[in-house]
């Protein structure tokens, strides 16, 4: 399975990527060096492993990703952080940097997301969001506050 990440094709990596998925905490050390590939789609399936993983490891590793170059890398690493926390209000200071990110679907992620925290502590970012230069943006901020609101 090593050898098809470090030297197979770009679906025999995708395949084994998808099959380290099932490994749990054991794929860690084989997929962590993937964060690095030139290869976005790599860094993304590796994002989705490493949370599979059960390990508090996986965290700061997503919290890096944030910052990749790549937007759809940014977006998976959102979702994964914010499905990932046993205590989801800790993942909350995450996700507020993420409200920032230059990319609208990076955005609406942090929002749905900190919504499904259910935590009306960020409503005051999200009201701040309300007046995003993106109508999408926008219209999930008013549904997540109307719901934040609700509960």
């Amino acid at each position: 399975m090593e050898s098809a990440l470090r030297s197979g094709s770009e679906s025999e990596r995708r395949s084994a990527l998808d099959s380290l998925y099932e490994l749990g905490a054991e794929s860690i050390p084989v997929v962590k060096p993937l964060l690095s590939s030139p290869d976005p789609e790599l860094r993304r399936r590796a994002i989705w492993v490493l949370s599979n993983a059960g390990d508090e490891a996986f965290r700061p590793l997503a919290q890096a990703a944030l910052y990749d170059k790549d937007e759809n890398v940014r977006y998976d690493a959102v979702l994964a952080l914010g499905a990932s926390w046993d205590q989801p209000r800790q993942v909350i200071p995450v996700l507020r940097k993420a409200l920032m990110d230059p990319d609208r679907w990076v955005r609406v992620a942090a929002i749905e997301s900190l919504r499904a925290v259910g935590d009306p502590s960020v409503l005051a970012e999200l009201e701040t969001l309300t007046r995003d230069e993106d109508r999408l943006v926008r219209s999930a901020a008013i549904s997540a506050i109307e719901t934040l609101r609700v509960e």
